[in-house]
């Protein structure tokens, strides 16, 4: 496996949803590359430093607001992007 696709899988494989397979390939590549055992060692220190984060209670109005500015943009047409 090269890194580009461990790259690729990261996200998935940290979270736990890789099929056992892949995961088994992806455990081999990360035992063995220092650069992807650092990058993996990089998502688990920024997803404990995200999970600390306080929860910020938004203000009563927020969501109203929110949805009187979406209100104000111009509706975009329905079309489909393939035709």
């Amino acid at each position: 496996m090269d890194c580009r696709t461990v790259h690729d899988h990261l996200s998935s494989y940290f979270d736990h949803d890789v099929p056992h397979r892949m995961r088994v390939v992806l455990d081999q590549h990360l035992e063995s590359c220092s650069r992807c055992g650092h990058e993996l060692a990089q998502l688990h220190t920024l997803t404990a430093w995200v999970r600390d984060f306080p929860l910020i209670e938004p203000p009563p109005m927020f969501l109203q607001q929110v949805r009187e500015q979406v209100g104000r943009f111009p509706h975009r047409s329905k079309l489909p992007f393939f035709r």
